[in-house]
């Protein structure tokens, strides 16, 4: 007996000791796997349950406003989790209100999405005022459209054609404006440099509100997107109170072969560079952006959602009922005509920021 338990009792301590070792850590693979695993599924299930915000720098009714409610009701199918959107109007200063809120207070977490004016870009270099971001650091997910800017006037002031308002014995008509780095503003104040007598009403926090001071006689009339004025003012074109007097883009409009493109009017170099400069930013019109330093994964969610959304037949059916054009453009290629809005020469800067100066 005594030997049977000399003989078990090192089996015995052995088995004591493995009971009282501190267990081993799992193997390496198994524990880089885990945390990949959970990585993924939060990818794919961050957005479920979340309400998502797209703040519009515009008021209700108009173009931004409309296109960015249609975007709402079909962007979360295209989301993993399919969040609520929501639509919120942060009317200000040509939607500058809304960027710069979105670009340094908005959480960076993807659930703010930010629409305001693509000439805001171009501000930010021309320093205008309240300008608080760079448009570089702005996680783009798109654009909607691609634009040609018009200015119309009522027909009551005897305008046909933009020589009508051309040199010192022309009569002088009343243009209403939002601010600095809106079409309504920046357009005129070129025309203006160009000889044109043309007096800005600036402080309209909407192109809507702009189209009734035209519609009242408070104002003679406003420059906007074609693609907008068309829809959003087309009650004031079928009751013949208006007309379209110049395009301001490189290139017609197709229902609008008879309007002259500011280009006919030019006579340097320098005015065509404007005008070069301030048509890139018509090519990325009505951009949809998340603040700097959201994480990459929800970025490529929300941007391939999207161009989702985008090729999305009910979403384009709506938009071709509404009468709005589309041309939409990747957050990569948005990012990229950014870029080189940014590298405009300084020269140009220079005299766009002389010219569209507030008084």
């Amino acid at each position: 007996m005594r030997r049977r338990f000399l003989r078990l009792l090192p089996l015995a301590l052995l088995a004591a000791l493995v009971a009282c070792a501190p267990a081993r850590a799992p193997a390496p693979a198994a524990a880089e796997r885990a945390p990949a695993a959970a990585a993924s599924q939060t990818d794919e299930q961050y957005y479920q349950g979340k309400t998502v915000r797209i703040v519009v720098g515009y008021a209700p009714g108009a173009a931004y406003d409309r296109i960015a409610r249609s975007l709402a009701r079909y962007l979360p199918k295209h989301v993993p989790g399919s969040p609520t959107i929501v639509v919120e109007n942060m009317v200000g200063a040509g939607s500058t209100v809304a960027a710069n809120y979105v670009y340094r207070a908005a959480p960076r977490n993807g659930t703010v999405i930010g629409n305001f004016n693509s000439l805001l870009v171009l501000q930010q270099l021309m320093g205008g005022p309240g300008i608080e971001f760079d448009g570089a650091q702005f996680n783009w997910l798109g654009s909607t459209q691609d634009t040609r800017t018009v200015c119309m006037v009522r027909k009551s002031t005897g305008v046909r054609t933009l020589a009508d308002v051309l040199g010192p014995s022309a009569k002088e008509v009343t243009m209403g404006a939002a601010a600095p780095g809106s079409d309504s503003w920046d357009y005129p104040s070129i025309l203006k440099d160009l000889g044109a007598r043309l007096r800005l009403v600036g402080g309209y926090d909407g192109q809507a509100k702009t189209y009734l001071a035209v519609e009242q006689g408070e104002v003679d009339g406003t420059c906007s997107t074609w693609e907008a004025m068309r829809v959003s003012a087309v009650r004031l074109f079928d009751d013949g109170l208006v007309n379209v007097f110049v395009q301001l883009g490189l290139q017609k409009a197709a229902d609008l072969p008879d309007v002259p493109l500011v280009g006919e009017y030019l006579q340097t170099d320098q005015q065509r560079a404007m005008i070069s400069a301030l048509a890139s930013v018509s090519r990325i019109t009505r951009p949809f952006a998340l603040p700097p330093d959201v994480p990459a994964d929800r970025v490529a969610i929300l941007r391939q959602a999207f161009l989702d959304t985008m090729n999305d037949p009910d979403f384009r059916q709506e938009a071709e009922k509404a009468h709005d054009e589309l041309a939409p453009k990747s957050g990569d290629e948005v990012a990229e005509i950014v870029r080189g809005i940014l590298a405009t020469p300084p020269s140009v800067i220079d005299d766009l920021k002389r010219i569209t100066a507030a008084p």
